[in-house]
């Protein structure tokens, strides 16, 4: 995989328009930019799942909540934990 369109936290006018399964490795993300992500996650057409280590803020996954709920969370483990939690 590379990165052909840049930042993941841009303001994109369609969202992120190719993609249907997105994942980050959102550890050190912070609350602004996983709003942005959020904000272009709306705006994208073709996107099923959105995987993330890092939970949605509550006040985002409120205000969603028509388009993201939590499926399930799984443990997965890492080279940093034994069993990192997964959204």
């Amino acid at each position: 995989m590379w990165f052909l369109r840049g930042d993941i936290g841009e303001f994109r006018i369609n969202g992120y328009e190719h993609a249907t399964h997105v994942y980050t490795c959102s550890t050190l993300f912070g609350e602004k930019l996983m709003g942005q992500i959020v904000g272009n996650l709306r705006r994208s057409r073709y996107v099923k799942t959105f995987t993330t280590l890092k939970k949605i803020p509550k006040h985002l996954e409120w205000s969603h909540q028509w388009l993201f709920y939590l499926w399930k969370t799984i443990r997965v483990p890492c080279t940093w934990h034994i069993d990192t939690e997964v959204y």
